[in-house]
């Protein structure tokens, strides 16, 4: 398999974790070794190459109609900042 089909499946196996919130070991051996998920993710993150594609993206969509906030992440964080409050 050629650089660019390694990449691609790297990308889907990326967003599959992510959007189906799963750990990078839970990723299924279609999308490649987790660890090779991982590393990439981490490699391309720090490279600023999602910020970049997402940003392109976000401004080729134009303006929403309708927006959603999932309060999942706000949950969290303060479960985490009253947790750290607690000395825990």
């Amino acid at each position: 398999m050629h650089r660019g089909a390694d990449d691609c499946r790297g990308i889907s196996g990326i967003i599959y974790v992510i959007r189906n919130g799963l750990q990078w070991q839970d990723a299924p051996e279609g999308f490649g070794s987790h660890r090779t998920l991982y590393n990439h993710f981490t490699r391309w993150r720090e490279r600023g190459i999602f910020a970049k594609r997402f940003t392109t993206l976000a401004a080729q969509a134009g303006v929403p109609a309708c927006l959603m906030i999932d309060s999942t992440h706000l949950k969290a964080s303060l479960t985490v900042a009253s947790l750290r409050k607690k000395g825990r």
